[in-house]
């Protein structure tokens, strides 16, 4: 089989793959604190430097050129919403939650209390330094170090964290992610602001962008197989009854 083919066929799979990133970038772009998610395609020729074009023609047939996503860390625009138990991180960090699959962590501030505790939209709760926050009955403030006062008596101090460069975030649902083998560091260069929510970091122009781009890469992988059909017909056509 022609190895275009299989490079065409390869390259049609992480057109997929990018396309469903796009689309759920897209259908997120309203969502507090949702992080962007972006394409990483390898480059084949760089990451097989040295190698005989036979190989880095194998490589490429194996493997296609889609390497993965990484989170967009863009900081998102800061919206005031009046709800005490609104919260919005100013800065690189996350909030704690405890969830039942184990830590995670979000930059979505829209919490609300259940049963004493500070949980999220989904009910996980929110940790402090020294666990889940247990919340009284009263009139909450928010300090930007996370300190949670309720009738001016602190109630705990809410954990937010921040990760290296090095440490990539995985997406386990709409705004909650993990970090393999790592819980983060406190962050002193973010302020948490109370009252306000983070919108997402999708920006709609690149959005529609990435989805047209997407569009026509699909549609060139597409055109490349039709001519690789027609050739591989032509030539059975032609080789087959010289063989009978």
């Amino acid at each position: 089989m022609d190895p275009g083919y299989y490079a065409a066929c390869t390259a049609m799979m992480a057109q997929a793959q990018s396309l469903e990133l796009v689309a759920n970038n897209l259908a997120n772009g309203s969502t507090a604190g949702y992080r962007a998610q972006r394409s990483i395609f390898r480059s084949v020729l760089a990451a097989n430097a040295g190698m005989p074009i036979s190989e880095v023609n194998q490589a490429t047939n194996n493997f296609g050129v889609l390497e993965g996503s990484r989170l967009d860390m863009a900081q998102g625009g800061l919206q005031t919403t009046g709800n005490q138990l609104d919260l919005a991180i100013e800065g690189p960090g996350f909030f704690a939650v405890q969830t039942a699959n184990g830590k995670v962590f979000t930059r979505n501030g829209s919490f609300h209390l259940s049963h004493g505790q500070l949980v999220t939209s989904e009910g996980d709760p929110v940790l402090g330094q020294k666990g889940i926050i247990k919340v009284p009955d009263g009139p909450v403030t928010m300090s930007g170090d996370g300190t949670l006062s309720v009738d001016g008596a602190v109630a705990g101090k809410i954990e937010v964290v921040e990760f290296p460069p090095e440490v990539q975030l995985q997406s386990v649902g709409k705004t909650y992610y993990s970090a393999e083998k790592s819980n983060g560091v406190p962050s002193k260069k973010s302020v948490v602001r109370q009252g306000a929510l983070e919108s997402s970091n999708v920006d709609p122009v690149m959005g529609a962008v990435d989805l047209i781009t997407v569009q026509r890469s699909t549609e060139m992988m597409q055109r490349a197989l039709s001519i690789f059909d027609t050739q591989f017909n032509r030539i059975a056509a032609e080789e087959l009854p010289r063989m009978g």
